[in-house]
């Protein structure tokens, strides 16, 4: 995949693996001699940099995208890929649960210190 941009970083449009395959398809090797002009999508679907992760995630669901640029003042300033968001979800998943697991050793620490308490284990319910 490939932003094209002006000469100020605005994103002009975008191409991708499968377009050039469809141009070889289409009219042959002498596509790649072609302006990448005529073949790019010039509706490029974007998000800023600050958006949130799970929108992007959202935006290339729906529009069934694996790439999607970033922009900040109608600059690019990056590419996500659905491996970055995949990776971030996760680190965010495992957070989670680390926090929740010290919680939970907090809890049981905490029940362990009342006077009287002689259990040495979990409550049974």
């Amino acid at each position: 995949m490939l932003v094209v941009t002006d000469a100020y970083s605005n994103v002009s449009g975008i191409i991708s693996e499968r377009d050039i395959i469809r141009e070889l398809v289409e009219v042959g090797d002498k596509s790649l001699r072609m302006p990448l002009s005529l073949s790019m999508k010039r509706s490029v679907i974007t998000c800023s940099a600050n958006s949130g992760i799970e929108y992007a995630m959202k935006l290339m669901s729906a529009n069934k995208i694996r790439h999607l640029p970033v922009v900040d003042n109608d600059k690019l300033v990056g590419v996500i890929s659905t491996v970055d968001v995949v990776g971030a979800l996760l680190a965010e998943a495992e957070e989670k649960v680390a926090y929740h697991q010290m919680a939970m050793k907090n809890a049981y620490a905490d029940i362990s210190a009342v006077p009287g308490n002689s259990s040495s284990g979990p409550i049974d319910c």
